[in-house]
């Protein structure tokens, strides 16, 4: 591949994960446990799949913007 390509689809995988974290990296509203803490003292599975939604894509962003940092470490090492 070359440096331009590789350049590019890292910075498109930085820009995408990074676009994850900014939706779903920290949560203020979201108890990943699914304790209802205003009304009900028991778990709500609708809150304790959206923890999960929100923990999973923002360990996905994460990874996204680690493996796009790769493919421009990768780009400035190949030969043109």
């Amino acid at each position: 591949m070359s440096p331009k390509i590789l350049n590019t689809v890292g910075l498109g995988l930085v820009f995408a994960g990074c676009v994850l974290l900014y939706l779903y990296g920290l949560p203020p509203n979201v108890d990943p446990t699914g304790a209802v803490h205003l009304i009900l003292e028991q778990p709500d599975n609708a809150e304790i799949a959206k923890g999960k939604r929100y923990r999973r894509l923002g360990h996905a962003g994460i990874g996204l913007v680690a493996l796009g940092s790769l493919f421009q470490l990768a780009a400035v090492w190949v030969p043109p």
